[in-house]
């Protein structure tokens, strides 16, 4: 499948190339939700620091975009859920989620935006900006209510 923009392609290119035995090894988790008609969504992190966890990546199938927030608001709460629990396991009370957002991904930096993460960094020469939010360690609702 073809893809105008460029951060669609990279994010298309990550969800084809995670390999579950290698994140195995490498401590990388991957959350695959799944609906009737096959995958619809996909997000993977890993742990770098004791307290900081990185998205690899985020991706909601094509045949669901565009039907507002539900589905994506599903995915990462879902995801974050999951990636709290392994704070909690961790012995943690918050952590520091960082993602690295694509300058012209529109959707991506306006959910960020919404969903109260910083924008820490400028775009670097590929156009990619570090963004951030702390979140609590065990709690049910993760991420902040969205603004706006």
């Amino acid at each position: 499948m073809e893809y105008p923009k460029l951060p669609e392609a990279r994010a298309q290119s990550i969800v084809r190339s995670l390999k579950l035995s290698k994140a195995a090894r490498t401590g990388q988790r991957i959350w695959v939700g799944r609906d009737s008609l096959g995958v619809a969504a996909v997000a993977s992190w890993k742990w770098i620091e004791r307290d900081l966890a990185i998205v690899c990546v985020v991706a909601l199938s094509r045949r669901l975009r565009g039907h507002g927030l539900t589905y994506t608001r599903e995915m990462v709460d879902t995801a974050t859920a999951q990636i709290s629990g392994d704070a909690a396991d961790r012995g943690l009370r918050e952590f520091q989620l960082i993602a690295y957002i694509h300058k012209d991904n529109r959707p991506s930096r306006a959910f960020a935006n919404r969903f109260e993460m910083d924008q820490l960094t400028d775009p670097d020469k590929d156009g990619y900006a570090l963004h951030s939010v702390t979140l609590p360690a065990g709690e049910t609702d993760r991420m902040p209510s969205p603004s706006g």
